[in-house]
């Protein structure tokens, strides 16, 4: 029997947010050997009975079911459409029609977008690291047909309406270059809204738009007030177009999280709870008017999939007593998440849990190599209610947590740790005979998923947890054959490209949070385009491109391509060899010398050999379009 799966927009299932050309794909399954595609056809239709096709391809003589377009086909904004496919396949057999998937279209236009980004912070907050409240109420009237909503945040934030949480995503809206591009979320809420009153509101966080970042731990690096966007669009069933934004007749007030940083972790104070705060019914609490925030709206773009996400939760595997008497929970798993936890006790007792990595050689709590991050979770009680909580605004790197304080006996039923990563689905797996082996491939796996928290990590622990390239682009391959890593990639290289540098040179780091900094970092040699590092411009699109055979990745990449070629080709000498500031070279190898993390490797060998490797590769490129 002929069927087909696994049904993807632009490499993504049901995405919410298409802005770009939509690029169908499918997987074909048989119970004969040797199968393949022949023909398809493909319809697009505006409602689940198909009785409204708005494109019907006919059969196509084509075998191809990855990046299908459907010519002469246009999206329109703010759009939810329908899709399946049919094949034959070269044995003449002819499947059914595929399971109904669909995409839905974000805003096309900048000059769509209304009203403005608020804010429920003042000045006296550029500082502060608490959290807030944003809401707004409005009124719905009729049959809906379909209510979709766009918001982002300058800063985090947890969308809700009615008193209901909106979406699976966490650390949304993402990292990126800020001040180049933020990322806007899609949500069909159409079955979320009730008729008459209604509330839409957000809860805030510092995050990586105003916290303490990077390798000085500065603060307010895009910005220094954090900020909500949205913009409801609601069509009833009549046609008519009923439009809510967020502006300066919402309200605002201090949220319950008192404390949120990336590095830091959160602190919690559960008696600062304003139940029901996002119901229409509801006005206890001291709600303010929101100030509203100048920002280019030009700059938001959609984000239809890939947002970090709660992936699994582990049980307590051991809880410890160390030889210094502390009382440490061993999740048996080093990973990146948060904890999670059930408690009960009176108002103001204190939950105090410690997160890190590893024991030191006399089993007793080891955070040397936290650095300055605090990783540590502080939840204050409301009173003698059970509660189940875990942070919202901040992640972890750990396995062991250590319980500095907590009301009652501590139980490991109490407490789970949640690994969180950006959503990407597996594609690969291994085991062979030898243990040693497949915990290496344990060991790979889990490390990926560790460092692919929205972008791609050097380490999600210390008080550094930054996109250097050169950690990626070693990294990529592996990558795609653990998970489909199109979508996470992708995204990172956007911001790669709008934090290129006008002659060509890469950041080490992307979202790039050192160039330009006073700081003498490294030997004030320079803080982008090291070879191996910004040679990630050219060898991912190139990777991406061979795994998942779709070309997009290297039409969008192409001028960022051709800009660090340039660069490189601009800074050698006429032997061919390049050089530029700080090189990192064989970087932390084991021949370097005592103190140093340069290996004896020659920098000028390091630097030409990928010289040579990434202009190869873009000549490749080059006679392939």
């Amino acid at each position: 029997m002929l069927r087909i799966s696994n049904l993807t927009v632009n490499r993504i299932k049901n995405p919410h947010g298409i802005t770009e050309t939509p690029r169908f794909g499918w997987l074909l399954e048989s119970d004969f050997k040797n199968t393949m595609q022949t023909s398809y056809r493909l319809q697009i239709a505006l409602n689940l009975s198909f009785l409204d096709v708005v494109y019907d391809s006919t059969d196509i003589l084509d075998n191809n079911s990855v990046c299908v377009l459907a010519h002469n086909f246009t999206i329109v904004s703010a759009k939810k459409y329908y899709w399946r496919v049919q094949i034959v396949d070269n044995h003449q057999e002819t499947s059914e029609w595929s399971e109904v998937a669909y995409f839905i279209t974000g805003i096309l236009k900048s000059t769509l977008w209304r009203g403005d980004f608020i804010t429920a912070e003042t000045r006296s907050d550029i500082e502060s690291s608490k959290g807030t409240y944003v809401r707004g109420q409005f009124y719905v009237k009729g049959s809906v047909h379909s209510a979709f909503l766009y918001c982002t945040a300058l800063g985090l934030y947890k969308p809700f309406i009615n008193g209901n949480l909106i979406g699976n995503g966490e650390l949304l809206p993402g990292w990126t270059s800020y001040n180049k591009s933020v990322l806007y979320q899609t949500y069909d809420i159409s079955c979320e809204l009730q008729q008459g009153d209604n509330m839409l509101g957000a809860m805030l966080g510092a995050g990586w738009y105003k916290g303490k970042m990077g390798l000085f731990g500065t603060r307010n690096n895009y910005g220094d007030r954090t900020a909500f966007y949205a913009m409801l669009l609601i069509t009833y069933t009549d046609g008519r177009i009923q439009r809510f934004v967020s502006d300066g007749s919402w309200q605002g007030a201090d949220a319950p999280i008192i404390f949120a940083e990336i590095y830091d972790g959160e602190i919690y104070d559960a008696s600062m709870e304003l139940d029901d705060w996002c119901n229409p019914a509801h006005s206890s609490g001291n709600w303010k008017e929101v100030t509203t925030i100048v920002f280019d709206k030009d700059l938001l773009t959609a984000q239809p999939g890939g947002v970090v996400e709660q992936q699994e939760f582990l049980p307590v595997k051991q809880i410890i007593t160390t030889p210094e008497g502390d009382t440490v929970l061993d999740f048996g798993q080093n990973l990146t998440g948060w904890v999670q936890f059930s408690v009960q006790g009176k108002a103001k007792d204190r939950v105090e849990l410690n997160c890190f990595e590893v024991l030191d050689h006399d089993g007793n709590v080891y955070q040397d190599n936290l650095r300055n991050a605090k990783q540590s979770i502080i939840y204050y009680c409301r009173d003698n209610k059970p509660a189940l909580y875990h942070p919202s605004f901040t992640f972890q790197g750990f396995r062991y947590v250590r319980v500095a304080a907590y009301p009652g006996e501590i139980k490991a039923e109490n407490f789970s740790a949640c690994v969180l990563h950006s959503d990407m689905h597996a594609t690969g797996t291994f085991e062979c005979s030898d243990p040693g082996v497949n915990q290496l491939h344990r060991n790979i796996l889990w490390g990926m998923k560790g460092n692919f928290v929205d972008i791609p990590t050097d380490c999600p622990q210390r008080d550094e947890r930054l996109g250097w390239t050169g950690d990626a682009q070693i990294f990529c391959r592996t990558a795609t054959y653990l998970m489909d890593t199109y979508v996470f990639f992708t995204k990172w290289l956007k911001d790669l490209a709008a934090d290129q540098a006008d002659d060509g040179g890469v950041p080490h780091v992307v979202p790039d949070l050192i160039t330009g900094l006073s700081h003498d970092w490294l030997l004030g040699k320079g803080t982008y385009s090291a070879a191996g590092w910004a040679d990630a411009a050219v060898i991912i699109p190139w990777t991406l491109y061979q795994i998942y055979a779709d070309k997009t990745v290297l039409e969008e990449q192409y001028a960022s391509m051709k800009g660090w070629i340039d660069f490189m080709e601009a800074h050698t000498d006429d032997n061919g060899i390049w050089n530029h500031q700080l090189q990192f070279g064989d970087w932390v190898a084991l021949d370097a010398v005592e103190g140093s993390y340069f290996g004896a490797t020659p920098i000028e060998l390091t630097n030409t050999a990928y010289y040579a490797y990434s202009t190869g590769l873009f000549a490749k490129l080059r006679k392939s379009r």
